[in-house]
């Protein structure tokens, strides 16, 4: 979605000037219209940092979109008309960013917007698919189900994506205490002893050495050492996001991964499923959802399988006939086959995403349970080998003093 100034005249004759967001100059240009102005001059308008960053701080939780979309269900449900529904959300809202988006929706609804047209001024705060799947409800006169099947999808994303978020972290966390652990013992252990060893003159075993060695390194240069770390974290990143080819790499490696590439693959489609199947159920066509899908997921190689599905589409062929893939496990190709021959896609996908959303949680709990007494196994010797270090010099002297 990009920026457009433009330039009309009202009915009144009027010169007006103003900036709108849309898909396309030509929805900027009905957007324009439905304002009551005339458009003389629209020009796409070209983000600045200082506009991404204003985005960035308007951004609101998918937790507190989840809250406000099952109260806008609730009101609508129990009569209350749009209009009053979004005026009485304004007035119990907290979060300053969301409060301000709702005051401009209530406003914009007064003044005879639709609500899709208000959510698609706003992408930072309501997402482009919640935007797209109102708009079909606002046609087909369902907009109470679909706000309350939205607030059911977005529960389940965030859910998704936090258990695969901590399944990804645990493992790092755990392997950065061992590393600390380490360091601690180097830096604040292992100095008291080097006077000593010094002042004795003994002959020190390798593994001594090499012990004392980094331990001065670490209190010497350690802070040159983490900035370039820093430096590497960072530049990878950034090279990630730069380099297609380097992100495909590290996204198939992802997947390939043992535990954890099972995790990545099942994650990545129950939010695309799930996605899908929330889209179709609100009368959203097929190839706009598979678009949207591909969105939602952030793996590359996913993003290509659910883009690879919008193309067989268009060309008339079957979304079965992609996801007859090496990739994608057994059962989702033929669950979507079932769904394309009963006329039930929607309901199939769910499931899919349903079954797949358990199995993560499954997986998570396996690989806790097969990391726990690794990590646990690996502080053990990096402890050791530096107690090891210590101990080895000290019993060569004890030795030569009873000898």
């Amino acid at each position: 979605m990009a920026t457009y100034i433009y330039e009309g005249i009202n009915a009144q004759g009027i010169k007006k000037k103003g900036t709108i967001r849309a898909h396309s100059e030509l929805d900027a240009q009905e957007l324009i219209k439905k304002k009551q102005v005339k458009p003389l001059y629209i020009n796409a308008q070209q983000e600045t940092v200082a506009n991404r960053e204003i985005k960035f701080f308007n951004k609101v939780s998918t937790k507190l979109l989840v809250a406000y979309l099952q109260q806008f269900s609730i009101l609508i449900s129990s009569g209350v008309t749009v209009l009053q529904a979004s005026e009485m959300l304004v007035e119990q809202e907290k979060n300053k960013n969301l409060k301000s988006a709702l005051t401009k929706v209530s406003a914009g609804i007064q003044g005879g917007r639709a609500l899709s047209e208000m959510y698609q001024d706003m992408p930072e705060v309501f997402p482009v698919m919640l935007t797209a799947v109102i708009q079909a409800s606002e046609k087909a006169g369902t907009l109470e189900t679909t706000l309350k099947q939205m607030a059911g999808y977005y529960e389940r994303l965030q859910k998704s994506r936090a258990s695969l978020k901590t399944a990804m972290i645990y493992p790092l966390m755990m392997i950065l205490f061992a590393i600390g652990v380490a360091i601690f013992m180097l830096v604040s252990i292992v100095p008291m002893f080097v006077n000593m060893f010094e002042d004795l003159g003994a002959t020190l075993p390798l593994l001594t050495k090499m012990c004392l060695s980094f331990s001065k390194f670490l209190t010497s240069k350690g802070f040159f050492l983490l900035g370039g770390m820093i430096v590497i974290v960072i530049g990878f990143q950034i090279a990630k996001h730069q380099i297609k080819a380097l992100r495909q790499f590290l996204d198939t490696w992802k997947l390939k991964v043992p535990i954890i590439g099972e995790l990545n693959l099942k994650g990545e489609l129950s939010i695309g499923l799930s996605t899908m199947s929330s889209l179709l159920s609100s009368s959203v066509p097929i190839v706009e959802t598979l678009e949207m899908s591909q969105k939602a997921v952030t793996n590359v190689i996913i993003k290509e399988l659910f883009n690879r599905g919008r193309i067989t589409i268009e060309e008339g062929g079957k979304l079965s006939q992609v996801f007859a893939s090496h990739l994608v496990p057994n059962m989702t190709t033929s669950m979507i086959v079932v769904g394309e021959n009963t006329g039930q896609l929607d309901t199939m996908l769910v499931k899919l995403a349903s079954i797949y959303e358990d199995e993560v949680a499954e997986l998570t709990v396996r690989l806790r349970t097969v990391l726990e007494p690794l990590i646990i196994i690996l502080i053990c010797i990096v402890v050791g080998v530096i107690v090891m270090a210590i101990m080895l010099p000290m019993f060569s002297m004890f030795e030569a003093i009873q000898g």
